[in-house]
């Protein structure tokens, strides 16, 4: 199980990785593991409903599965659960293979493929937790309406499943241990939680929402639909209801009776938590929903048998049919939702064009210093790694500006050892605390205008002195006294508090005496600045956070204002490079009259352990370092 992304099943990782060899490792061979199980899809549900329908109903279906909105938005998008319905339905196949072969191992070697396959869905997605409650409401149907077929299958269709959650028992027996790696579950466990503690009101709601994505308002995300844009057209809607109240008139009939069941066990995720991205919660059901439409389409065409005589002419008016519905699909996904703004936005449209930029520039610089509101490990850096062709690049990531959704303030600088490129977009600039030196010392070489919609509609491309840039800013900072070595990843070479005014005022020393130390004077409910550089030492896999804290002494409130945060991430570190960081904070504003000294200092953050500080002896000597302080003025 992979805790990155608020926790994901692996399956789809594995699938891409035994791809990438034949096609690359980038993103067109993410997008081809969607596209690959998709087609798979339409061969392996042509076959199931072939043999337990008919050939025309599994032709529909078939065509439905190969043009609908639903099915080719899916098949397009590098997400996991694109291989949940290929490998359920493929689980189904071999299912009703086994109750329906009359020759003992085989019915056994199908029971254990059904049970195989149901265990490796459970490793795709969330959504395939629930769809072993096919196989049980699957056991108690023959059991009710079929004794004889029960008591040949009965223990059969018990160890399928079995075999199907025994093959999932280690990624459970993992998340039973770490509770806190499915992220998730947590976030869509509300209506749940409220429904056992008695009120049922948002389930319901949800629930109704759920029902009428089929063709009344569907998926509301941009991410995966046109927003509320219903699963199915009134057409196509109207052969969908169609047959379902058919098969609940044959519900005797096994075929019915199980497509009435994983249709209803399939859009259970979906009934719980509503029609927000029931596109992805509900796809384990999305070949049974268009074999309900192709069973509708199928009757219709049969009860018009006698007012259009020839098979061939009701073969060209489906036909037609489907060809329509291919146009409105290509018009919609590729006009309307590949073209929206929200979609450029959600897909980080910018970062693939700043990849194609390094791909055809002829001789980049051999560095190239990315700024980014996503620099941490697993978003923007690894997106590029995908996209990026070329491998003579040596990418770092920083934040250079940004506010997050939070309100908290963002600002960094990197500065290269040696000859690099810096590129920033719109919406991450270089910081005002930067413009003097980064101007001084950058030249723009390009400016690439996106559309003018765009979240982040430029970028440009300077060429950079690093380390010109860091020896001019430093000329103005101050140097620490001594050798500031933390955990022997980085060192702090120089730091400067900005706030309206600087004063000097005397402090107490760690042995008690007096002393004068900078100070920088600030009113309660003013900002302060602190930037403070450092120098890389070696790379760290684990993410780091940066601090600077403003004491108060106090042992019940030691910490009066702070701010933790690192916007040039641990996991790009090149050693000898030194990057800045710009801390910012509000002194509250019923803080007391005073001075406060300013620490600094670093921790994991899974752990939230501070990096020991050494001297240059590489004795340990703290986890912190103390640099000059704040005054605090009377309002």
């Amino acid at each position: 199980y992979e805790t990155v992304g608020y926790g994901r099943e692996p399956l789809y990782d594995y699938a891409a990785a035994l791809l990438m060899p034949i096609f690359g490792p980038h993103d067109l061979t993410l997008r081809l593991t969607s596209a690959f199980a998709g087609l798979l899809l339409i061969v392996v549900a042509h076959f199931w409903i072939r043999r337990a329908f008919d050939v025309p109903t599994a032709l529909l279906t078939s065509a439905f599965l190969a043009v609908s909105f639903w099915a080719i938005s899916t098949d397009r998008q590098a997400l996991r659960s694109a291989l949940l319905p290929t490998l359920f339905t493929a689980s189904i196949y071999f299912l009703w293979q086994a109750l329906y072969t009359s020759r003992t191992a085989s019915r056994k070697l199908c029971y254990a493929l059904s049970g195989l396959l149901v265990g490796l869905c459970l490793y795709t997605y969330m959504a395939a937790r629930v769809l072993p409650g096919v196989f049980v409401l699957l056991w108690f149907y023959l059991l009710i309406f079929h004794r004889r077929a029960w008591k040949q299958n009965w223990i059969s269709v018990i160890g399928s499943v079995m075999l199907g959650v025994a093959l999932s028992l280690p990624m459970f027996a993992y998340l039973v241990s770490n509770p806190g790696s499915e992220a998730r579950l947590a976030q869509l466990g509300g209506p749940i939680d409220r429904l056992f503690a008695g009120d049922p009101s948002e389930v319901l709601s949800n629930a109704i929402g759920a029902l009428g994505m089929f063709t009344f308002k569907g998926d509301n995300l941009w991410l995966y639909n046109i927003p509320d844009r219903p699963i199915l057209d009134w057409v196509t809607g109207a052969l969908f209801y169609l047959g379902v109240v058919l098969a609940c008139l044959r519900f005797r009939r096994i075929e019915y009776a199980l497509a009435l069941f994983w249709l209803l066990v399939g859009v259970f995720p979906s009934l719980l938590t509503g029609v927000v991205a029931s596109s992805l919660r509900s796809i384990a059901a999305q070949p049974v929903v268009y074999l309900f439409a192709a069973v509708g389409a199928v009757e219709v065409a049969r009860w018009f048998k006698r007012l259009i005589q020839p098979r061939v002419l009701r073969a060209v008016v489906l036909v037609a049919w489907i060809v329509v519905i291919a146009i409105g699909t290509a018009h919609d996904y590729f006009d309307v939702w590949g073209q929206a703004r929200d979609v450029r936005v959600a897909y980080h449209s910018t970062l693939f064009e700043m990849a194609r930029y390094l791909d055809r520039e002829a001789a980049p610089s051999p560095v190239v210093a990315i700024s980014s509101i996503y620099p941490n490990r697993f978003h923007d850096p690894y997106s590029m790694a995908m996209m990026l062709r070329r491998r003579d690049v040596s990418l770092r990531w920083f934040t250079a500006s940004f506010v997050d959704m939070t309100g908290a303030p963002h600002a960094s600088l990197i500065f290269p050892d040696g000859a690099a490129q810096v590129i920033t977009q719109t919406i991450a600039p270089i910081d005002p605390v930067f413009a003097g030196v980064f101007n001084r010392h950058a030249e723009r070489i390009d400016s690439i205008q996106l559309r003018a919609d765009d979240f982040s509609p430029r970028f440009d491309v300077y060429r950079f002195d690093g380390e010109g840039a860091l020896a001019d800013a430093l000329a103005s900072a101050v140097a620490p006294a001594q050798t500031l070595d933390f955990g022997h990843a980085l060192t702090l070479i120089g730091y400067d508090v900005r706030t309206d005014a600087n004063v000097e005022c005397r402090m107490q020393n760690a042995e008690g005496r007096m002393q004068n130390v900078e100070c920088r004077m600030v009113r309660p409910g003013e900002a302060v600045s602190v930037v403070t550089y450092w120098r890389i030492l070696s790379p760290l896999e684990r993410e780091v956070v940066l601090f600077t804290h403003a004491l108060t002494g106090d042992p019940d409130r030691p910490v009066l204002a702070q701010q933790d945060l690192l916007d040039v991430p641990a996991y790009y570190w090149i050693p000898g490079d030194a990057f800045a960081q710009v801390h910012r904070f509000v002194i509250p504003v019923e803080a007391a009259p005073g001075v406060y000294p300013l620490e600094v200092g670093a921790y994991t953050r899974d752990d939230g352990v501070r990096l020991p500080l050494y001297d240059l002896g590489g004795t340990v000597i703290g986890d912190h370092a103390l640099i000059g302080a704040i005054e605090i003025a009377a309002r």
